[in-house]
């Protein structure tokens, strides 16, 4: 008797388990999620591959690994996995700024922070660090004031001296009346269609 029940038992889990594989094999295929092995494979369809490059769009000092807010990941024509295989690579393909300072030249001080409704007129001064320089595409760098969305300097070159330094007389000034943070961004496009950049935060 025991033997007839544990059978019967058995061959019920066997056609729940077949129904069960069926349905989600339809539902998998119907919906697209999967069709067959290319998938897992590296002979993915070109349906499948980015067709524009993806700009990060981070807050709270986020990163999509080595990219950070702003930067343009070049992803077309690259699947999921490579352009992940990308942002967790280190690469020396592309130009690497940082330590973005601005320096007040009436009081020749670094700005860190403003007083409500102060502002820094011209002339001031940038200065970054930049490492791998020959992936930097001339006449690329630019200086972006991101909370107002003004271009302050552009068709500018990172060259080999470091510090870069950019000093112009027709820059808009920077400050705000209200309070808050200030972001000004620098960016270079590099020779593999990827931007970098470094930011500075000013608190007001």
């Amino acid at each position: 008797m025991k033997t007839k029940i544990i059978f019967k038992t058995a061959l019920i889990l066997v056609v729940i388990l077949c129904l069960f594989g069926s349905f989600t094999k339809n539902v998998f295929a119907e919906n697209n999620i999967v069709k067959n092995e290319e998938y897992f494979s590296d002979n993915i369809p070109d349906s499948l591959k980015f067709t524009s490059n993806i700009t990060v769009s981070l807050g709270n000092n986020k990163s999509f690994g080595k990219y950070v807010n702003g930067d343009i990941i070049p992803a077309i024509g690259k699947t999921a996995r490579e352009v992940i295989i990308d942002a967790c690579t280190d690469t020396t393909g592309r130009c690497i700024l940082s330590n973005l300072k601005l320096r007040n030249l009436q009081d020749n001080a670094d700005v860190n922070t403003l007083q409500q409704g102060t502002y820094v007129y011209s002339p001031y001064k940038f200065t970054l660090s930049s490492t791998d320089n020959q992936h930097a595409i001339g006449g690329t760098l630019k200086f972006t004031n991101v909370t107002t969305g003004e271009i302050i300097a552009s068709g500018l070159s990172v060259s080999g001296i470091n510090p870069i330094e950019v000093t112009s007389a027709t820059c808009p000034k920077i400050g705000s009346a209200n309070v808050g943070t200030i972001t000004i961004k620098a960016e270079v496009q590099n020779t593999d269609g990827s931007t970098s950049s470094t930011t500075l935060n000013i608190s007001v």
